[in-house]
């Protein structure tokens, strides 16, 4: 490479077809996604959420997903 290029990182997190959209109304849980946060900063690499269809799980796993990118794969 030479030095007049440059490199960046993309930040798509959102790579599965199945994964919805986030609406643009929606229910924050920064209480959620901090506990979350906490708990992989700590011992714990991996947090399973799990919840009912229509709990709201794979809404917050794609809040956490956008605000932590960096902890999320």
């Amino acid at each position: 490479m030479s030095t007049n290029e440059s490199t960046s990182i993309a930040h798509i997190w959102n790579f599965a077809r199945d994964f919805p959209e986030l609406p643009a109304s929606l229910v924050d849980r920064p209480h959620l996604l901090e506990t979350m946060s906490d708990v992989l900063h700590g011992d714990s690499q991996v947090v399973f959420l799990e919840g009912e269809e229509g709990d709201g799980a794979t809404t917050t796993l794609g809040q956490f997903c956008k605000i932590y990118e960096e902890t999320t794969f």
